[in-house]
């Protein structure tokens, strides 16, 4: 865990708060990313796919899943669109496939991640190290409830209940 005062700017992930996913961050974050977005003819969601992946290289649709807001469904057509794309490569290792950027991706992730920097900065401006300290504890602590919440679920649906 993070001393409150020991967190810095460049320290904070940006998936620790698109994992929240709320509507008006979203948007915030599409309206800075609206004139990159239209240059490179992406969405929204295939940054957030290609910044985990550069984040993870070797990463699984399964770990995917567990870090981004979609359904295996939604995760299996970006990972297609992403690879049509030339900005990911499926490699299948036995049952398991993982997945990297391509160098056309690893363009991008250098790029999105400039990107996320800008749109940390501005979405954190006026806090201290300390309030950023308490608010990924914050965080972290409500994104391991939502966890066992799902946790609970999935043996519910497991259950066939």
């Amino acid at each position: 865990m993070r001393g409150l005062g020991m967190v810095r700017m460049a320290e904070v992930d940006l998936s620790e708060y698109m994992e929240m996913s709320s509507d008006k961050f979203k948007r915030c974050f599409k309206y800075l990313a609206e004139p990159y977005l239209k240059e490179k003819g992406l969405k929204v969601y295939h940054i957030l796919f290609i910044y985990n992946i550069g984040n993870h290289p070797g990463t699984s649709q399964k770990q995917l899943r567990a870090h981004l807001p979609y359904d295996k469904s939604r995760v299996s057509m970006v990972i297609t669109d992403l690879t049509d794309m030339d900005m990911v490569e499926n490699v299948n290792e036995g049952k398991i496939s993982s997945l990297y950027l391509t160098d056309r991706g690893k363009v991008i992730y250098s790029e999105v991640k400039t990107l996320a920097l800008d749109f940390k900065k501005r979405l954190l401006n006026g806090f201290t190290d300390d309030e950023r300290a308490v608010l990924i504890r914050c965080m972290d602590k409500f994104d391991r409830n939502m966890d066992v919440i799902l946790d609970e679920g999935d043996r519910w649906t497991a259950e066939g209940l």
